[in-house]
């Protein structure tokens, strides 16, 4: 989310634009590292266009495929918890019974 909100103030770009991304790839490599996350993929939209797409670490441990900016994780339990936040007010005006 804190790496959303940094890109959002950002002018817009295409992907012709010349754009240094080292310091957000050493970044995304640290947070890999403190986290002890495997790997992730990552993409920057501006408008309608992919700016940016990149896979860092490994998407299967046992095999060691690399991850690629195209690859599909699965999401299983993590995307629970954000589930009842947007349905929240909703559920309140509602009247079950």
């Amino acid at each position: 989310m804190l790496l959303a909100a940094a890109f959002a103030a950002m002018p817009a770009l295409t992907a012709s634009d010349k754009v240094d991304f080292s310091t957000l790839d050493k970044t995304i490599q640290e947070e890999l590292k403190i986290t002890n996350t495997p790997g992730c993929a990552v993409a920057i939209v501006s408008g309608n266009e992919i700016v940016y797409a990149k896979g860092f670490g490994v998407s299967d441990i046992e095999t060691g495929q690399l991850v690629a900016p195209d690859t599909l994780f699965r999401v299983g339990s993590t995307s629970k918890s954000s589930l009842p936040s947007p349905w929240s007010p909703l559920q309140r005006r509602a009247r079950w019974t």
